[in-house]
């Protein structure tokens, strides 16, 4: 990964995830490397400092994507 194109992709498979468990199992697949996942958050305007471990970054790009529409969902009885 590395190309704002590849991003863009991986943020619509994100949003396409239908859970938290699906989301990581798409960002371990694209994502290797920590400086990888430092990207990616600064690509979709998450929270992401170099100190940060790879499980917090991951934490918070799935957060950032698909967590505030699993939470609403839940609240509404969709799921």
């Amino acid at each position: 990964m590395g190309q704002t194109t590849d991003y863009k992709k991986l943020l619509e498979k994100l949003l396409e995830s239908e859970s938290r468990g699906k989301a990581e199992e798409i960002l371990n697949k694209e994502l290797h490397a920590k400086q990888d996942f430092i990207l990616f958050a600064k690509f979709i305007k998450a929270s992401a400092q170099s100190k940060d471990s790879i499980n917090v970054l991951r934490t918070r790009i799935i957060e950032s994507t698909i967590g505030a529409k699993l939470r609403s969902e839940a609240i509404q009885g969709k799921m």
